[in-house]
C-alpha cells in the first residue's frame, strides 16, 4: 500500500507514529515547563530555577549549562574537537523547548504580571508563596537521608537568607565598570540558585534602577559589561554547582531548601505583596513584614493554598512523565 508519495503507508499505531507522538508530547511538555519558568522570572523575589526544580528539569538544565561551559573553555583553549564534544552533550531536546517557552512567557505575560503586582499585590504574592512552599517539599524529598547537620544547615541558611533578603540599597548614581560586571555575575548566580530572582539581587546592591536607565538609553557599554558578567557567572557557577551536586548532593539540596525558605520573606503578602519593579524610581516594598488586618488575609491565603495544591500536582505529574527515563531527567526521582 502506498501513501501517495511512493513510500509505504504507515498504519495507525505503527512504530513510527508511536515515536512521533511521544516526541511531540515531550516537546510540548518541556515548552510548557519553560513557560512556567519564564512566568516565575517575571515576579520579583521568585527564581525561575525554583519552578525548574519543582517541574523536574533543574538538574538537566544545570548539566547542559555545565556542558556549555566546557564548550566555551574548549574554544578558548583552541580545542575545537573537545568543544564540539561538549556541545553534543547538551540536552538540546530539553534546552530548545524550555528556552522557547521562557521567551513566550516573557513576551506574553510581562504586562499581565506587572498589572497583578500593581493591582492584586497581596493575592499574587500569596500565590507565589504557595508555589515556593511546594518547591520546598519537592526539594526536601530529594535529600537521601535527612540528618541533624543537614536540617541545621537548611534552617541556618533559611534564617540567614531571610535576613539578607530584607536588605536593600539606595540606587548607585554612577556605578563603576567593575560593579556592572559583578552585578551581572551575582544576578545570574541568583537566577541559577532556587530561592531568589536576579532582579531582586540587583536591587539589593543598588544597580537595578541604573540598569533600567541603561536599557532605556541603550547604553551598550553598560549593557556589554553586564552581559559579560552574566555569561561568565552563568557558565562558571553552573559548572561549579553541578559538580557540587554530584559530590555533595544532600548538603546542596538542604542549602537550596533553606534559600527557598528564606525567600518567603520577600513573598510574604503583607503589607504590599512583593512590591513593584515597573520603573527605575520604584523600590521594592515586599521586604516589610506585617500581620493582615481582618479580611485582608482571605484571598492571599486562598491563592496560596490553590497554588500549593496545583504545584504539588504538577510536580507529581512531572515525576510520572520522567519515570523510566533515568535520574538525569529531574530531581523528582532521587538520584
Amino acid at each position: 500500500m502506498s501513501n501517495g508519495t511512493g513510500g509505504p503507508a504507515q498504519r495507525p499505531g505503527s512504530p513510527a507514529q508511536r515515536r512521533d507522538g511521544p516526541a511531540i508530547q515531550r516537546w510540548a511538555g518541556d515548552g510548557l515547563r519553560g513557560f512556567c519558568i519564564g512566568t516565575a522570572d517575571l515576579v520579583p523575589g521568585v527564581s525561575g530555577s525554583t519552578v525548574a526544580l519543582l517541574l523536574g528539569v533543574y538538574e538537566r538544565l544545570l548539566r547542559s549549562l555545565r556542558s556549555a561551559a566546557g564548550a566555551v573553555a574548549g574554544l578558548l583553549r583552541g580545542d575545537l574537537r573537545g568543544a564540539a564534544g561538549q556541545l553534543r552533550r547538551i540536552d538540546w531536546r530539553l534546552v530548545i523547548p524550555v528556552a522557547a517557552g521562557v521567551g513566550v512567557a516573557l513576551g506574553a505575560l510581562a504586562g499581565v504580571i506587572d498589572w497583578l503586582l500593581d493591582n492584586r499585590a497581596e493575592a499574587t504574592a500569596g500565590a507565589f508563596a504557595g508555589l515556593v512552599c511546594a518547591a520546598v517539599l519537592a526539594a526536601a524529598r530529594q535529600v537521601r537521608a535527612w540528618r541533624v547537620p543537614l536540617a541545621a544547615l537548611a534552617l541556618a541558611t533559611g534564617a540567614a537568607g531571610g535576613w539578607v533578603f530584607g536588605l536593600t540599597a539606595e540606587p548607585i548614581a554612577d556605578p563603576a565598570g567593575w560593579l556592572w560586571f559583578a552585578a551581572g555575575v551575582l544576578g545570574v548566580c541568583a537566577m541559577i540558585l532556587p530561592g531568589i530572582s536576579g532582579a531582586f539581587v540587583m536591587l539589593m546592591i543598588g544597580v537595578y534602577a541604573p540598569l533600567i536607565d541603561a536599557l532605556s538609553d541603550r547604553d551598550w557599554n553598560v549593557l556589554g559589561l553586564s552581559a559579560g558578567g552574566v555569561l561568565v557567572g552563568m557558565l562558571a557557577f553552573a559548572a561549579l554547582l553541578s559538580r557540587l551536586l554530584d559530590r555533595y548532593h544532600d548538603a546542596v539540596m538542604a542549602t537550596m531548601v533553606g534559600l527557598m525558605l528564606g525567600s518567603l520573606r520577600v513573598l510574604w503578602p503583607w503589607p504590599n505583596g512583593v512590591g513593584h519593579l515597573g520603573g527605575p524610581d520604584e523600590v521594592i516594598s515586599g521586604t516589610g513584614l506585617e500581620w493582615p488586618d481582618g479580611g485582608e488575609a482571605l484571598w492571599p491565603v486562598v491563592c496560596a493554598a490553590v497554588a500549593f495544591a496545583l504545584a504539588l500536582a504538577a510536580s507529581r505529574f512531572a515525576g510520572h512523565s520522567n519515570a523510566g527515563t533515568g535520574p538525569e531527567n529531574g530531581l523528582l526521582e532521587a538520584p
